[in-house]
């Protein structure tokens, strides 16, 4: 349970977003979550923090599962 927030690069310009992580749900949901409500989320530029600790680049390596391919970014 905790909070990824942040902020991404959209065709329209920088995102901030605050995602509420439930009890027992995995990072990798909550960010499919956010990647089904946006689909740049994941392949551009992004700074992503849990509960204040930089997790970009975890992050950058979860969405490459999530999108089956690579993605931009690290």
């Amino acid at each position: 349970m905790g909070v990824l927030s942040g902020w991404y690069e959209s065709e329209n310009g920088m995102v901030q977003f605050h995602a509420h992580r439930k009890p027992g749900q995995a990072i990798a949901d909550v960010l499919g979550e956010l990647y089904k409500d946006d689909p740049d989320f994941g392949d551009t530029d992004m700074e992503v923090d849990y509960e204040g600790e930089d997790i970009t680049a975890k992050v950058y390596n979860i969405m490459k599962n999530i999108k089956g391919g690579v993605s931009d970014g690290n």
